[in-house]
């Protein structure tokens, strides 16, 4: 960002000008302080620079300081941390060409801070090392364009440091003086030295030098030798600040001019220089601040005032430095730091000071008048008149003590006007009038005569008025108005009269003026008065038409007690009232339809005391909250109270004013503050905007310990509270500063506040972009704004990864459920077609052998054994039926159960084996009531339980089985032993009923062993646990 001098500062100078010549004898500067009650880390002010961001940092004997317009940030050795500051006792700060600032420290060395890290690096000497720098106290630094920083030291003279590498390089202490106060580094990379003997000239090229020392017998030598500060002036020559003296130095003709108390410096004994805005500005050890104009070659000086609540905090000045604004930064020693800002210096302020004589006589001003080009008036509320000269600058009293013409009445002065012969009228609050010839001293008197009906009717005399024609009237609290007749010195009364609707609507007349078609309007504390007065002026001539409030009526006045009159020069009128600005355009004078302002339209505040009109046509306020611009154009309102350089912030009716001069002049409770509104320029100071601090659930966010964001903010979904500090780095009037901000994603709109922070919470995942801009201190929008990414992360199952796992698990679920269905289905037309198989395969052969010798019974062919053959019969359909009722209860899904199978076994066992005498011992154990099993595990286990007891009675010819059914421990075991005959093949027969029961083992994923002996078979099938 490349900064430079506004140009507004140039026209701006012309303020400055009229400030020290028209009113120099009596016009302070103002400075705004800045001290340990704002966070300042110590009130002794060594050393002011300004960062490339626009940061001040400022160098105290307590620490260092970062200061944004907000708050200060303080940097302090810490004895347990290297990368801290080094020392806290500071004498000197620089900013590189790269923004890393150097720190001069007393006796520890010198300091490099780089804000990005937010680590210092030490730089020590060590006698013995010449790599290193020369002394640990550093008084001077200054870079020059080759890359160089120079340092210099307070007893080890002169070091060069290489900033792109840091290396240190000692000059010879044979060349240049061991004792270097100030550097100051010209267009050609020559280095001029203040030392305390006198100014050296050192060209590191030639590595030559040049010494210019006092001599008492040289006029055009330097004053002292005892230099403290140097600073460039017009055409390459040099300004140098010594502890007797100031010098203006030409190299070419290698002369110093001299300045010292002769020449106007309020003290020799300086401390710092600097050039700004085309002058000289002087910081002494004891004496205040000095500024040299060298047009006319003339010093003003400004010391410590305490009865000035804007004036100069201390009377010893250390060191003085203009930031990019054009501010003037001045360091005392124990006071902290004063500004001097051009916004500031816009008001003129002439105030009641106890410590000094020789201001106004009073705070509270309630009239102003002016006797043009010569002097000014001012009337209080206890001590009389105050009169001001602008030839001499002097304040002149006028009171009930003092002696001849400066003698008066009254203290409690209310109004005044200077009539076109030039008198002074003056209204008294309890004494009626006084007329002052200010020309020959003489005064006449004139007050309330109840006996005589043609004296003043009161003696609360509020305002003064002369019309186009001379009509001079006089407007009383609480006794009407008054017409006076200069030849008869008499008066005629207007007064409200309740049976009488032409009458004025109130006898407290706050205003009075005359437009320019000669109607008058007459303000009140109920309503408005307008009238015409005729050519025989007389009381029944004058017929008033009252104007008031009307309740529901946005068109009508705002209020009826009406403070104040204005007209414009368009003819329009403008009423300041207890509630409100009043506009009625002149077209609409006969019916009158207002335009209302209030504080929700930018108003300060609904009083509005006086209104002036200035040359653009802009209208000039003065409130209960500060003076007010207002333009009728744009019908926006520019507020100025005390941080702008007000001493008032209330002020007075009638206490308003338009000077010869041009200057404006309002009134208040604290005095008179005056300005020249054709030199009032806003600024166009285009100050940085800066992201100070983060904050995530309002704890400070870190950031590689740097001081400034240079990357994204990642934050998780945890972290949706957080919030934002900023700052516009313009010093000249931080309160008057306005921000506006949005997050990108978030907000539609700017948000416009006053506060430097933005708070955020419940932010949604996402990706961010913070934006602040701001406006500068004259309420300017800065062309610069700052930006800050925040990505807030999801959740994990807010992610696009975890949804598109989620997609494919519910794919696969489907899938399943699909799969699973089909495979049920699969598995339905398996057991169908099983069914259909057994059905056909055993009990379909018996039924065929049933429908065989049925038939043959049937033709006769049996004759011999009807009745085996009907006992075959017999036989094979109870096999049928008992065939049927092992499938039934094979699919029947209340028989799933271990325990239900295990009891059909043993039915099935007791069954066959009694009938056929054969004992069996039946043994189950590990079957759980609930432990379910498929309908193909419990067929097939049955079929092969079933096929092993048939086999034993058909074939073994045992009398005695043991049955063993075990589902205990990791396996299940069924065990089937007989003592029967045995036989030779085992499992290899090639009988239907084992290869049968092989089969059903390989489904049921079990091991089938026959074992066969002499004295029995032993069939033993093993799987895994149900």
């Amino acid at each position: 960002m490349h900064w430079h001098k506004p140009n507004w500062i140039k026209t701006s100078l012309i303020l400055i000008a009229l400030n020290l010549s028209l009113l120099a004898q009596k016009t302070e500067l103002k400075f705004r302080n800045l001290g340990l009650k704002d966070g300042l880390s110590q009130g002794t002010v060594q050393s002011i620079v300004q960062d490339k961001k626009g940061f001040i940092w400022i160098a105290t004997e307590d620490g260092l300081n970062r200061y944004d317009g907000n708050r200060f940030d303080v940097f302090k050795h810490d004895p347990d941390d290297l990368n801290s500051l080094a020392s806290n006792d500071l004498w000197v700060i620089f900013v590189d060409p790269k923004n890393c600032l150097w720190i001069g420290t007393y006796q520890q060395g010198l300091d490099k801070y780089d804000p990005s890290t937010g680590k210092f690096r030490h730089f020590t000497s060590d006698l013995k090392d010449s790599s290193r720098i020369s002394s640990n106290t550093i008084r001077a630094l200054a870079a020059d364009n080759k890359g160089n920083l120079w340092v210099g030291t307070r007893d080890g003279g002169l070091n060069k440091i290489n900033l792109n590498n840091n290396k240190v390089t000692r000059i010879s202490e044979s060349i240049i003086d061991e004792k270097i106060r100030a550097i100051l580094i010209d267009d050609n990379n020559c280095l001029w030295l203040g030392t305390h003997k006198g100014l050296v000239y050192f060209n590191p090229d030639e590595n030559s030098v040049k010494h210019f020392t006092h001599t008492p017998a040289n006029k055009f030598s330097i004053s002292n030798n005892n230099i403290r500060s140097i600073c460039k002036g017009d055409k390459n020559t040099l300004w140098i600040a010594t502890q007797n003296g100031l010098n203006h130095f030409d190299p070419e003709s290698e002369k110093f001019n001299r300045y010292d108390v002769e020449s106007g410096l309020s003290s020799n004994d300086l401390r710092s220089v600097v050039r700004m805005k085309g002058n000289i500005w002087v910081a002494t050890t004891r004496d205040g601040l000095n500024i040299f104009n060298k047009k006319d070659n003339s010093f003003y000086s400004q010391q410590q005032n305490p009865g000035n609540p804007f004036g100069l905090s201390a009377e010893t000045l250390v060191t003085l430095f203009e930031d990019m604004a054009g501010n003037l930064w001045i360091g005392t020693r124990g006071a902290g730091i004063d500004i001097y800002s051009l916004q500031l210096n816009r008001f003129i302020s002439f105030r009641k000071n106890h410590l000094e004589n020789d201001q106004l006589n009073h705070p509270v001003i309630f009239a102003i008048a002016e006797q043009p080009g010569k002097n000014l008036w001012f009337g209080g509320q206890e001590n009389g008149i105050t009169q001001y000269s602008y030839e001499t600058g002097r304040f002149t009293y006028l009171n009930v003590d003092a002696k001849d013409h400066l003698k008066i009445r009254n203290n409690e002065v209310r109004s005044m006007l200077f009539d076109s012969s030039d008198n002074l009228w003056i209204g008294y609050i309890s004494a009626g009038i006084e007329c002052f010839n200010v020309k020959n001293g003489s005064k006449i008197q004139f007050k309330n005569n109840p006996k005589d009906e043609k004296s003043l009717s009161g003696n609360n005399v509020r305002t003064f008025y002369e019309g186009m024609n001379g009509d001079f009237w006089i407007g009383t609290s609480g006794d009407g108005l008054n017409l006076f007749n200069r030849d008869k010195k008499s008066f005629q009364h207007f007064q409200n009269d309740p049976q009488d609707s032409a009458s004025i609507s109130s006898n407290y007349i706050n205003a009075i003026i005359q437009d320019s078609e000669g109607t008058y309007w007459v303000a009140t504390r109920n309503g408005i008065n307008v009238f015409r007065m005729q050519d025989k002026r007389t009381k029944e001539n004058a017929k008033f038409k009252s104007i008031r409030n009307i309740k529901g009526d946005k068109k009508s006045l705002s209020n009826d007690y009406v403070i104040s009159i204005t007209e414009a020069r368009n003819g329009d009128l403008w009423f300041g009232t207890m509630t409100g600005l009043n506009h009625l355009k002149s077209k609409e004078k006969s019916n009158p339809q207002f335009r209302r302002y209030f504080m929700k339209d930018g108003l300060p505040s609904d009083v509005v005391y006086a209104i002036l009109e200035d040359k653009k046509g802009m209208l000039w306020l003065s409130t209960n909250k500060g003076i007010s611009k207002f333009n009728p154009q744009t019908k926006t309102f520019i507020n100025y109270n005390t941080s702008d350089g007000l001493i008032n912030l209330e002020y007075n009716s009638e206490a308003a004013f338009k000077s010869s001069k041009g200057y404006f002049i309002f009134g208040g409770v604290n005095g008179v503050d005056m300005f020249n509104p054709d030199s009032f320029e806003l600024s166009s100071f285009n100050p940085a905007v800066e992201i100070t601090s983060f904050f995530v659930h309002q704890k400070p966010f870190s950031v590689n310990n740097g001081l400034f964001f240079k990357d994204d903010i990642n934050l998780s979904y945890k972290d949706n509270y957080f919030s934002f500090e900023f700052s516009v780095l313009d010093y000249s009037n931080p309160e008057k500063i306005k921000y506006r901000y949005r997050l990108s994603g978030l907000d539609n709109d700017w948000i416009e506040s006053n506060r430097n922070f933005a708070n955020y919470t419940d932010v949604k995942p996402g990706v961010y972009e913070f934006i602040v801009n701001g406006t500068n201190g004259d309420g300017r929008w800065s062309k610069n704004s700052s930006h800050l990414n925040i990505v807030i992360s999801p959740p994990f199952w807010a992610t696009i990864w975890f949804r598109f796992l989620i997609i494919l698990l519910f794919i696969g679920l489907f899938y399943g459920l699909h799969r699973y269905r089909v495979n049920n289905l699969l598995k339905l037309e398996k057991l169908r077609i099983k069914i259909a198989s057994d059905l056909h395969d055993d009990i379909g052969a018996n039924l065929t052998q049933i429908a065989l010798r049925s038939d043959l019974m049937a033709q006769g062919i049996v004759q011999d054994d009807k009745q085996g053959y009907l006992h075959g019969i017999a036989e094979m359909s109870r096999q049928v039926v008992k065939s049927l009722s092992d499938l039934v209860w094979a699919i029947d899904s209340r028989n799933d159960t271990l325990e239900k199978l295990a009891s059909r076994m043993k039915q099935l066992a007791l069954d066959v084996f009694e009938p056929n005498n054969i004992d069996c011992v039946f043994t189950s154990k590990g079957f759980e009531k609930t432990a379910k099993l498929d309908v193909d595990i419990r067929q097939n286990l049955y079929l092969i339980f079933k096929e092993a007891v048939n086999n034993i009675v058909k074939h073994s010819g045992s009398d005695h089985v043991e049955i063993v059914l075990d589902n205990t421990n990791e396996k299940f075991r069924l065990e089937i032993k007989d003592n029967g005959n045995g036989f030779e093949n085992t499992l290899d027969n090639p009988g239907n009923g084992l290869k049968n029961m092989k089969m059903r083992a390989v489904q049921l994923k079990a091991n089938l062993n026959i074992t066969a002996t002499k004295k029995g078979v032993t069939i033993l099938l093993e799987r895994s646990r149900f």
